[in-house]
């Protein structure tokens, strides 16, 4: 659904805020546009994310699949959990995001250094067909040591999830903070 990035460089601070189904993935290239690691720092606001599923349970709702199989939705209807906007839903759904604060003092494993850091953010289209890694490794190769070309690289993992199959929307952007 939503993921929200701030950059703040006078604060050092990037500030994400996520709702339903995309996923924001922080990335490090050195130098020398090698991969120095990656973390996910968004969680999915689903039905099979337990965590969510217990909060839909104790508002009186519940999750299941629309027809017997597949992936559990509130109240066999809607995948996310937290969502704008759903009038049928509006006791169970919540618009209310979860807020990441990641602090930029260059001490961090990932989150700072001599490097570059970067922001892989994505619908479920894509990770429903490559998991972070991946989708991190194809960034960086297609970034390419020093081009930094971000829209070549998010255009390629774009083309990657069809594909791999995806039968989602996809929409892909990276940015540089």
């Amino acid at each position: 659904m939503a993921v929200k990035v701030d950059i703040s460089p006078v604060k050092k601070l990037v500030i994400v805020g996520a709702i339903g189904d995309s996923t924001a993935v922080l990335f490090e290239v050195d130098g020398n546009g090698t991969l120095k690691g990656f973390d996910v720092i968004t969680e999915l606001h689903v039905g099979d994310n337990e965590e969510e599923a217990e909060r839909i349970r104790s508002l009186g709702g519940e999750i299941r699949s629309r027809d017997g199989g597949g992936i559990g939705r509130v109240n066999g209807q809607l995948a996310v959990t937290r969502s704008f906007g759903d009038k049928d839903l509006k006791a169970l759904i919540t618009a209310e995001p979860d807020v990441v604060v990641l602090r930029r003092d260059g001490n961090e494993e990932v989150k700072g250094g001599a490097g570059q850091e970067y922001i892989i953010v994505a619908s479920d289209g894509l990770w429903d067909v490559m998991d972070a890694r991946d989708a991190v490794e194809m960034a960086v190769e297609t970034m390419g040591e020093g081009k930094e070309d971000l829209q070549n690289a998010a255009e390629r993992l774009t083309l990657e999830a069809f594909v791999r199959g995806t039968t989602d929307n996809v929409g892909v952007l990276i940015l540089r903070i």
